[in-house]
């Protein structure tokens, strides 16, 4: 579970990590470098088991991913025998914090030191000891998610929400601007993957993998619906991955979460209305096929006031994705990433990119021009998946007019109550069969 205070006057934002397995007890302080707003909002991805954190007063998010043994050193000596830190470097659970002597000797807890009103002090120490103070860490940051150049990033991440098993993030801006209108605006991310038919061979990637100061993997490696186990299932040799596990198969797909996020569609409304506060709030089903997306602010001269707009991923539903711009601009090394496979154009127009994609060999996917559009086509049976599209170098999404959500929906309050704020608030069920709303 997590908890944040985002207006930490000396730290700025703070996000608590709680263990519930027994109670409620804290076991991380996730730090803001003293940012204002700090985990304003809060989502977790449970595929890559990651929390995202938005920081409106940044116009970031920042992307924190779960390891179970990590350490970061804190401090290396003491003055007179006590350490002082600042809380909440690390929290007065004891499990959470190691701490050895500067010949290696681990020290115990209440025998050769205590904590207590934000000191350790060591016992029968005269401050003539070093020692090496280190917090046991659960998430370590691995990304940030800002807004390419030309978008309007004011309040990004007043609103954040993820659906709970896809590697995608959707970002509220309320407070944008579109056209020169302060209406707001929802920004749509997918995590950047690799996917690869297992040949037998190392796993030659086009992004280099990631690894932390402890040499530990951040990337997410995932096959056969499993994930895969560093230094267990594969190592990294020479930046390649190699499978050492007997249960990856030739043949099977290896996907690889890459730890960059790319911006795949700007959701705006239909109808603009100054300070209508599009992306005040959001929701989205567990399979990424339904979102609903709130503007409190919207009134017109007959109504007063709040609109929800609902939207559905025809992609993932039909499996057909038509692009909308028949003149785009194509660079040779402009990618898009298809059901997690990536495509290079190798060209500049629709019909060379639409023979990339055929020769790219694509398990279920094929490619063709119609009337100048480009056609993309899964023949996937899996409910709710059937075909995903989003950049992988370049914008190309954009370019083409690849749209993944489609307005289904507008939704009023069903009756007059005064001036009210419809869609102050607004969830979602798992299915996408039932949505709640709050106003007031």
């Amino acid at each position: 579970m997590y908890a944040s205070a985002e207006d930490s006057a000396t730290y700025g934002g703070v996000v608590i990590l709680f263990d519930t397995t027994e109670d409620f007890s804290v076991v991380q302080y996730i730090l803001s470098d003293n940012v204002a707003n700090f985990g304003n909002s809060i989502c977790h991805n449970t595929i890559t088991n990651q929390v995202l954190l938005s920081s409106p007063v940044e116009n970031k998010i920042h992307v924190f991913k779960y390891f179970d043994t990590e350490y970061k050193e804190l401090a290396l000596s003491t003055t007179a025998g006590i350490f002082t830190y600042l809380l909440p470097l690390f929290p007065e659970s004891l499990s959470s914090v190691r701490i050895t002597s500067n010949d290696g000797v681990l020290l115990i807890s209440p025998y050769d030191y205590t904590i207590q009103n934000q000191e350790i002090t060591f016992t029968n120490d005269p401050g003539t000891q070093t020692y090496v103070v280190e917090e046991y860490s659960y998430y370590t940051k691995t990304s940030t998610i800002v807004l390419p150049a030309g978008y309007d990033s004011a309040s990004f991440g007043s609103s954040l929400v993820c659906p709970e098993n896809k590697s995608q993030v959707f970002v509220g801006a309320p407070l944008s601007t579109v056209n020169g209108v302060d209406c707001g605006s929802v920004y749509m991310f997918d995590q950047i993957i690799e996917s690869y038919i297992y040949d037998g061979g190392s796993i030659d990637t086009n992004r280099e993998i990631s690894e932390n100061s402890s040499g530990k993997v951040t990337n997410t490696i995932i096959a056969n619906g499993k994930v895969l186990r560093q230094y267990v299932d594969y190592t990294v040799v020479d930046g390649n991955v190699v499978i050492i596990t007997p249960d990856v198969k030739i043949g099977d797909i290896v996907s690889i979460y890459i730890n960059e996020w790319s911006l795949t569609q700007q959701l705006i409304p239909d109808t603009i209305e100054s300070g209508m506060k599009y992306g005040h709030a959001i929701a989205v089903c567990s399979s990424g096929c339904n979102l609903v997306i709130s503007a409190p602010g919207y009134q017109t001269v007959d109504y007063k006031r709040g609109l929800l707009v609902k939207y559905d991923n025809t992609m993932r539903l039909s499996g057909k994705s038509v692009s909308s711009n028949k003149l785009p601009v194509i660079n040779p090394s402009d990618s898009l990433i298809i059901n997690g496979f990536e495509v290079f154009a190798d060209g500049q127009t629709i019909s060379t990119l639409s023979d990339s994609i055929n020769l790219a060999n694509i398990p279920g996917i094929s490619s063709s021009v119609v009337l100048g559009d480009l056609v993309i086509t899964s023949e996937s049976l899996i409910e709710f998946d059937a075909l995903t599209v989003s950049n992988g170098y370049g914008q190309l999404v954009e370019e083409l007019g690849i749209e993944t959500f489609q307005v289904t929906q507008e939704i009023k309050k069903p009756f007059e109550r005064g001036l009210e704020y419809f869609g102050s608030d607004v969830e979602i069920d798992a299915e996408g069969k039932k949505l709640f709303i709050n106003y007031y």
